[in-house]
């Protein structure tokens, strides 16, 4: 009742990264994979788009002192796949990077982003 359903086993070989089991998938299976924890690399297509948000009224100070109100969004995409990552990300247009998320809706909701020089976390 109130423990969260399993999963449905797939055929794709898993990882675990931080207590988290993703399954390690081809780019072109992502677009089918809705609601699953997966691991993929490639190539970023274009620049990232890095985007500050703010919710709430201007005015208000819960806006300015709450860290759920705002934050930092980055978004890129990798061989046609959309991947958005709550914080700051410093990549670039053709770096090899390999992300760890959740797929949703076809876009990948990253909580990790290698490259070669650097880890990018999502707390």
């Amino acid at each position: 009742m109130f423990w969260r359903k399993k999963d449905k086993e797939i055929p794709y070989p898993k990882e675990e990264k931080d207590g988290i089991v993703y399954y390690v998938v081809r780019i072109e299976d992502v677009r089918h994979l809705d609601g699953y924890n997966v691991k993929l690399k490639g190539t970023v297509d274009e620049k990232p788009t890095l985007v500050y948000y703010a919710t709430g009224f201007p005015w208000s100070i819960s806006s300015r002192v709450i860290e759920e109100d705002h934050g930092h969004e980055t978004t890129f995409n990798i061989s046609g796949v959309p991947v958005i990552f709550r914080g700051i990300a410093i990549i670039s247009k053709g770096e090899k990077v390999t992300v760890y998320g959740r797929v949703r809706n076809g876009v990948v909701e990253a909580r990790i982003i290698e490259t070669e020089k650097a880890i990018f976390k999502h707390a």
